[in-house]
């Protein structure tokens, strides 16, 4: 059918022989590359699906507690979904976050985000520590929301408890915390005051219902498709394989995950932090788009999900295009102080500097797009790009080799009469066609290169790798 793309996926439990590797490379760059494409997944590919599947299960699923109720303070929904709402003492709630700490937030979309100074955490624990408020916390707080496999109640127990298994909080992580910060400033507590009391609803629902469970039941606070995805598997066994790396990296998928780290374990991770939105705008603009990767942030997360992260995504794959963007970032920060220097200081520029300066001013809008035409040099040095190669890569010459590239292109575009055309740099490098247009001229140069030398440029900027 004319239009559709084949891609052919074949797996085995050994590894695939160099031989046919490279008929695999072959096929993908024949005639056929436009419509059919061939993959390869071995036993690591395979057992990562594996890993990542098992990120799913709730790390609390086996885990039983048994709760009080307020007497006639409850109701049980019956039907395909069955839940609870009932009112229990706070104290129960922090014996619940003493004892399991952030695992009941797993499958929450965020974590703490501390209590500033009049922000409304801060607001909540007030309330606790005033010996008036406290007693009306029932009416001001909208109460915690929990995704269960089961639960019982026992109304025959005087009080009443109820019996919950595999539970995690999918809205509440906030209260939860600051019922602990209020109990460890008021410093004479013991326990929670009983007056404090709080509305808990227990939702037995399987895997699949979470997500949307956890969407409707946050929508007080807007949410995302980013903040959605904060649970899914893939991410769960990227950031565990990130964090493995040598040196490790801090892989930040959910509000706060950074912030509740101790000093320690900062310090282990230095300034590798990779927050998963750059992260999904560095994989696409590197391999794809840079101007959908810039203007449609959250779109990278529903429509174009499966693209950016595949579910055999590697971490080099992760690691590489967040690496390069952040040596172009440091890049074209130089640029733009040399840019606004000339501006407010034009006399200490002469002539031909205040020129050079001006030609480069693209850059300041550039840096999704230049990483993309790195990417594209990339794939037109190797063929295609593939994990091995993001691997082969990335060594201790890759920031000296991302500068030579930079400034080679800078070099090219400096001299664009499409650039030095254009009167609204911003508005002209959003549209694909014109960046595409940019990089024809990029490739022309090299071509003019390559004729003039007898020797392709990028052989010297890119290295040799044995795939």
């Amino acid at each position: 059918m004319k239009g559709v793309g084949v891609q052919l996926h074949f797996f085995t439990f050994g590894k695939f022989s160099s031989e046919a590797n490279q008929e695999r490379i072959v096929f993908n760059n024949s005639d056929l590359r436009e419509r059919v494409q061939i993959y390869f997944h071995d036993i690591e590919d395979i057992l990562a699906v594996y890993r990542s599947k098992l990120q799913v299960e709730n790390p609390l699923a086996n885990e039983r507690i048994t709760l009080e109720l307020i007497p006639e303070e409850y109701f049980v929904k019956k039907g395909d979904i069955p839940s609870i709402v009932a009112t229990i003492k706070g104290k129960n709630l922090l014996s619940m976050y003493r004892k399991y700490g952030d695992s009941l937030f797993e499958r929450n979309i965020r974590f703490y985000k501390g209590a500033r100074k009049g922000s409304i955490n801060a607001k909540i624990i007030d309330t606790l520590l005033d010996d008036n408020e406290r007693k009306r916390f029932w009416y001001y707080n909208n109460g915690i929301s929990f995704v269960c496999r089961d639960f019982v109640v026992k109304d025959n127990n005087n009080p009443p408890t109820l019996e919950v298994q595999g539970f995690q909080v999918i809205n509440g992580c906030q209260t939860t915390v600051c019922l602990s910060d209020a109990n460890q400033r008021a410093g004479d507590w013991e326990s929670v005051p009983e007056e404090v009391q709080i509305v808990v609803r227990f939702i037995k629902a399987p895997v699949k219902e979470v997500d949307l469970i956890t969407l409707y039941t946050n929508s007080q606070n807007p949410v995302s498709e980013i903040q959605l995805k904060s649970n899914d598997s893939l991410q769960k066994r990227l950031k565990e394989e990130l964090a493995k790396c040598s040196p490790p990296y801090f892989y930040s998928i959910k509000e706060g995950d950074w912030q509740k780290l101790s000093a320690r374990e900062k310090r282990n991770f230095e300034n590798r932090i990779i927050e998963m939105p750059m992260a999904a705008q560095a994989i696409y603009s590197f391999t794809s788009d840079p101007a959908f990767a810039r203007r449609w942030k959250n779109r990278l997360f529903s429509e174009k999900y499966p693209e950016v992260f595949r579910k055999d995504l590697t971490v080099e794959e992760v690691i590489l295009p967040w690496r390069i963007l952040t040596i172009i970032n440091k890049k074209i920060a130089e640029n733009r102080r040399e840019f606004n220097r000339s501006k407010k200081e034009p006399a200490s520029f002469t002539d031909e500097e205040k020129r050079e300066t001006e030609k480069k001013e693209f850059l300041i809008y550039s840096n999704l797009i230049i990483l993309y035409f790195i990417g594209k040099l990339v794939q037109r040095r190797y063929r295609q790009y593939t994990s091995t190669i993001a691997k082969g890569l990335l060594n201790k010459k890759l920031e000296d080799r991302v500068k030579r590239i930079f400034d080679y292109i800078v070099g090219i575009l400096k001299f664009s009469d499409r650039l030095k055309q254009e009167t609204n740099l911003p508005r002209f490098l959003k549209n694909f066609d014109n960046i595409t247009t940019l990089y024809d001229e990029i490739q022309k140069a090299i071509e003019m290169e390559n004729a003039r030398t007898k020797k392709d440029p990028l052989s010297d900027m890119l290295p040799e790798i044995h795939r």
